[in-house]
């Protein structure tokens, strides 16, 4: 298999071209994608109607992915105009499947359209009128999140800012010296700032809104706009605030001036 997207011709692919088939009725091409869990296959099914077939790894827990299902739908109902890709229905109406692979293991899968563009680590330029569109499409993400609820969110998450005191029983596993000394100041200023955390206003929240994340597509003219948000898988319910912490940590990555871009 080719994880640069060149096209499958192994068993895997030939069997999820079929289920594409029986299940959304589309005669597919599939080109497999980078994921660090799952399956992700790109659909071409014909002129340019292109998705992304997600097939989960074996033994995935049904609330994580009906979680995401439900909150791509619950986004573009109270957001309609925000890129987030929309679940793509099987032909019975359900928003995922549980299907056999190829060894009869069971396997949760969905499909949901393709977002044009790069990914925003790989876009050039950087703009700081870019960092501002990036920033008000997030905004208003969460503003579509605010009254969503899901069992899903409720789970043990690393990525969960409000509860990362865990990263102080694993210090030592940084061997440079410095590097430790960094990641234990910052540990400390945490665990200063935990009170404060605590009061701040919790809802649902994206979480990981990383520069492989978000899309960015240039229209005729050269400009470019924010053409995808995807990823939902961890969401959690999270101060507003550690929103723009994540975003902003990978915002400012290779900027000049990273509080311009951070403002921005």
């Amino acid at each position: 298999m080719d994880n640069q997207g060149q096209l499958i011709g192994s068993e895997p692919a030939d069997h999820w071209a079929v289920v594409v088939r029986i299940i959304y009725g589309l005669e597919t091409r599939l080109h497999l994608l980078v994921g660090e869990y799952d399956l992700n296959f790109r659909v071409d099914a014909g002129g340019e109607r292109a998705f992304i077939l997600k097939v989960m790894r074996p033994n995935c827990p049904t609330d994580l992915v009906d979680m995401q299902c439900t909150a791509h739908a619950h986004v573009l109902a109270n957001e309609p105009m925000l890129p987030v890709p929309a679940v793509v229905p099987t032909l019975d109406g359900r928003l995922w499947s549980t299907i056999p692979d190829q060894d009869g293991s069971p396997r949760i899968v969905w499909l949901i359209n393709l977002c044009a563009g790069l990914d925003y680590a790989d876009y050039s330029p950087k703009t700081m009128q870019l960092i501002a569109k990036v920033g008000q499409q997030a905004a208003r993400l969460n503003a579509a999140l605010t009254d969503f609820d899901h069992s899903g969110l409720r789970r043990n998450l690393k990525w969960d800012l409000a509860h990362a005191e865990w990263i102080c029983e694993h210090l030592e596993a940084i061997q440079h010296t410095g590097r430790r000394a960094l990641i234990a100041d910052i540990v400390a200023g945490y665990q200063l700032a935990q009170t404060e955390l605590a009061k701040q206003p919790v809802q649902t929240i994206h979480n990981d809104l990383n520069d492989y994340n978000l899309m960015v597509h240039s229209d005729r003219e050269g400009s470019p706009r924010l053409s995808g948000i995807i990823d939902f898988g961890d969401m959690t319910l999270g101060a507003v605030v550690t929103e723009l912490a994540v975003a902003g940590a990978y915002i400012v990555l290779g900027q000049k001036h990273p509080e311009r871009a951070l403002a921005s």
